[in-house]
């Protein structure tokens, strides 16, 4: 078990760990990640060292949270049996396929092929998670811009803290280049009783086979295992395992090789750059569950993979999903959430590979500057305010993990996360023993 009352280092700055805090986990990522918010602000005050000037844009404009002009913008309503509607409020954890009598899109009457509930925590809460395909495609808004998908999910955010997580998430996602799925809040109904506030979103294996031209997209499961598979139409059999065995390829060198040598074998199947910049980001935002929460996709033109970052309900968490006594055994002190994958702990262990991704480390949090983190919760706030200001929509966070949402909690969650966020990024950027900022 990590000695969690000895002196810490973040990027090289040694810290003390107040005696009041010594028994608490690693601050800054798990001493208040779960928002206890008065404890945070108080250490704030007593420890955020000096950022260098060059990463201080904008470092301390206050967030400006305002109503601004949306409305809500996407509303689906279904139309079920009262037995099947029933159905699918019951919590049994399996999937439910849903005929359903009448389907509205945003005021117009549509058809679609296929729904059904999706997910898997989502499964055990009243509020399900829905998997849709329309016979013709719809128009998804977000502010200026829109999209249209015959195919796309509608997250149910029931394991989303005042629904904030995965929109953030995606949001700063982009920012980075590390995810160009399109995404809006929106509203179900379900026979004219609403249930609640979901994000449309894209699927990934959409934007991968079809925006980017990809031949073959998998999503990575536990144990290094493929858990979904998804190939353009007429794929030969023979290049899907050609595929498959360069997934594997990846687990197999970094059992035999190391160092420089492996960077070089690994970046022959796969992006390593950009796993390591996702691998940063989930470490920038505590993701305490994300080995089996990425897609491996080829690229046509580079003919290795690149990734597609998927959900982002757990961000901010306490330890990672494996726990910080197994976390601590591999990592100690190493700048990365989680040891679960053999991939990831390879890259934290060795040296070579660490010191690669450090420089993606950098640049997550150089490109991350405040005011980009500032933008995007203000930007949140704005598209989350005609729900909240919705008794009716806002009563169904009951039915939440983190129930009875409202505005003030939601404003003061927004606050937190961002004084978090900075506050972290000046501690990293602050030091050099690691070479963050080299």
């Amino acid at each position: 078990m990590e000695n969690h009352n000895r002196p810490f280092t973040l990027s090289g700055k040694i810290y003390r760990r107040p005696n009041k805090y010594k028994n608490k986990a690693c601050f800054p990522l798990a001493t208040i990640n779960h928002y206890n918010s008065l404890a945070f602000l108080l250490i704030l005050l007593l420890t955020t060292p000096v950022i260098p000037p060059a990463y201080s844009q904008k470092q301390n404009e206050p967030l400006k949270l305002t109503k601004g002009t949306k409305q809500i913008e996407n509303r689906l309503e279904l139309f079920l049996s009262e037995k099947l509607a029933q159905k699918v409020k019951k919590v049994t954890g399996n999937k439910t396929y849903l005929k359903a009598q009448r389907v509205i899109w945003n005021g117009d009457s549509t058809q679609a092929k296929e729904i059904h509930t999706r997910g898997h925590t989502s499964l055990y809460y009243p509020r399900k998670s829905f998997s849709l395909t329309f016979n013709k495609k719809i128009s998804i808004r977000n502010g200026d811009v829109s999209q249209k998908m015959k195919h796309v999910y509608a997250l149910s955010l029931v394991m989303d803290k005042n629904y904030l997580s995965n929109r953030f998430a995606f949001g700063l996602l982009s920012k980075i280049e590390l995810s160009g799925l399109f995404y809006a809040y929106g509203e179900v109904q379900i026979n004219n009783k609403t249930e609640g506030i979901y994000l449309f979103i894209e699927r990934p294996q959409d934007w991968a086979l079809k925006k980017e031209n990809s031949p073959f997209v998998i999503r990575r499961g536990y144990d290094q295992k493929i858990s979904k598979l998804n190939s353009t139409r007429g794929l030969e059999k023979s290049v899907k395992n050609k595929y498959k065995k360069a997934f594997e390829k990846i687990y197999v060198a970094i059992s035999r090789m190391q160092g420089e040598a492996l960077y070089n074998e690994l970046s022959i199947y796969i992006d390593l750059e950009m796993y390591m910049r996702w691998l940063a980001f989930n470490y920038f935002l505590s993701n305490g569950d994300y080995t089996d929460e990425v897609y491996f996709y080829i690229d046509p033109e580079e003919e290795r993979f690149k990734i597609i970052p998927w959900d982002y309900d757990d961000i901010f968490a306490m330890t990672p999903h494996e726990g910080d006594e197994q976390r601590a055994a591999v990592f100690n002190n190493k700048l990365i959430f989680s040891s679960e994958d053999l991939l990831d702990k390879k890259i934290g262990l060795d040296e070579y590979l660490y010191d690669l991704y450090l420089d993606e480390l950098k640049n997550v949090l150089v490109l991350l500057q405040p005011e980009i983190i500032k933008r995007e919760l203000e930007a949140i706030y704005s598209e989350l305010y005609p729900y909240y200001t919705n008794k009716e929509i806002i009563s169904l966070s009951k039915d939440n993990y983190y129930k009875n949402a409202d505005l003030k909690n939601l404003e003061l969650d927004i606050y937190v996360m961002y004084q978090k966020l900075i506050t972290l990024r000046t501690r990293l950027l602050a030091g050099d023993a690691h070479q963050v900022n080299k």
